[in-house]
């Protein structure tokens, strides 16, 4: 079998590749607010945290006498009164930019993969006949007779271009 040299090497994996196929226009439009609404979807955590914290100090600092003051429990229940809302908004918050930053990725990733089949589309449709009927530019003296090479790295005929793309 004859080995037929890869005229173009396969690209490094990287993340400039992995958005090669975003104008730079929809990089403004859908990347760059993808990664700031990450970003602020991630800083939600942390505020949660310092809101659960006060909660506590709020506990930590009622007294334990027997008979605590009038002023000892209006500060625990402003406290964690206080606590509470912050939670709410902030889980709140963390609901609403969760599904913004969802949206916008996965929109973000049909962008690039609709630009990526339609530029496969362009690749084949621009092919010679004779390019589909030697299966697929592949040398064909890898097939003896009616017997098919079935293996992963075998070429497949006009028919199975799809299935090879569907994988």
């Amino acid at each position: 079998m004859q080995n037929i040299p890869n005229p173009q090497a396969a690209p490094v994996p990287s993340t400039k590749l992995l958005f090669s196929f975003l104008t730079p226009r929809r990089k403004l439009v859908l990347l760059v607010p993808a990664v700031l609404s990450s970003i602020a979807t991630g800083g939600i955590a942390p505020f949660m945290t310092y809101a659960v914290g006060q909660s506590f100090n709020a506990f930590a600092a009622f007294p334990l006498t027997p008979n605590p003051p009038q002023s000892a429990k209006d500060a625990l229940l402003h406290g964690v009164g206080t606590a509470a809302i912050e939670l709410v908004v902030l889980s709140v918050s963390a609901l609403l930019m969760s599904s913004i930053t969802s949206s916008v990725w996965i929109s973000t990733g049909e962008h690039n993969v609709m630009e990526l089949r339609r530029r496969v589309y362009q690749s084949v449709v621009n092919k010679e006949i004779s390019w589909f009927d030697f299966r697929m530019g592949v040398d064909g003296s890898a097939y003896a007779g009616n017997v098919q090479d079935t293996s992963e790295d075998a070429p497949v005929g006009a028919g199975g271009l799809m299935a090879k793309f569907a994988r």
